[in-house]
């Protein structure tokens, strides 16, 4: 996809309409006074993320009462359109069972809730130029071309770091 994309600001209503749409998101934390990023699965309880972490886990003693972030993406591989969510806000350990608590999915024996103090986010969109041009629904062809309806084919070139076998098939993957 050659269009131009661009980025719109999301509202807080609109972070937290997609936020409570998936359920995998990633912590990111300081760990040894490094900065790191766990995947976990999650819920959102009205304006706080929660999910679950093992007492062995790095992330249990990361998220203590630290100001941790939190992030959500969804954004296609091919028109690169999508959207990206983060919050900020001070983790916390769920010590009454309620169900936050309850609900999260796991088996790790920490439940731990994150209140999003600051929610951000964008959409990420075709700019208006290119989506007067382009189609956001591209299909592949055997050829090894993607054709965008009202575009010009984009070739794909393989490359490899093999010896050349002879046999016109080179990898991985680079877009011309």
């Amino acid at each position: 996809m050659t269009g131009r994309t661009e980025l719109v600001d999301l509202t807080r209503d609109d972070c937290l309409r997609l936020l409570g749409a998936r359920v995998l998101g990633r912590v990111v934390f300081t760990a040894s006074a490094m900065p790191a990023v766990q995947p976990v699965s999650y819920l959102l309880h009205g304006d706080e993320v929660v999910f679950r972490v093992a007492d062995s886990d790095s992330l249990s003693t990361a998220t203590h009462h630290a100001v941790v972030g939190f992030h959500v993406d969804d954004i296609d591989p091919i028109t690169h359109v999508g959207w990206s969510v983060l919050g900020v806000g001070q983790a916390y350990e769920v010590t009454d069972i309620d169900s936050r608590s309850l609900s999260v999915a796991g088996s790790a024996s920490h439940t731990v809730a994150v209140p999003l103090q600051e929610l951000t986010g964008q959409r990420v969109q075709l700019g208006v130029a290119a989506a007067r041009t382009e189609d956001a629904h591209p299909t592949a062809t055997t050829n090894s071309q993607v054709v965008v309806q009202g575009s010009r084919p984009h070739s794909v070139r393989f490359h490899s770091s093999a010896p050349d076998r002879g046999d016109g098939d080179e990898r991985p993957l680079e877009s011309e």
